[in-house]
């Protein structure tokens, strides 16, 4: 359980340090959903196992403003 929530906080990071050099981060691991899928990313990759998610990069002339209303984060964040 620890290593899945250090992984959570380590993609967070990379996600924020994205964001600050107006750089796009979209996940799109529909890819492995289903055979043959996450196989065939493994074997075209030559990775030693199988893929955990796939991201699509771009850099961004401007962020878009978010489309939902942000909950603040003390509202879901316990200290």
């Amino acid at each position: 359980m620890q290593a899945l929530l250090d992984a959570g906080r380590r993609m967070e990071r990379v996600w924020l340090k994205a964001r600050s050099r107006n750089v796009a981060v979209h996940p799109m691991s529909q890819l492995l959903e289903e055979e043959p899928g996450t196989t065939e990313a493994a074997r075209r990759l030559g990775l030693p196992g199988a893929a955990q998610f796939v991201l699509r990069l771009g850099y961004v002339q401007a962020y878009p403003a978010p489309v939902s209303v942000r909950r603040p984060v003390e509202w879901f964040v316990q200290t």
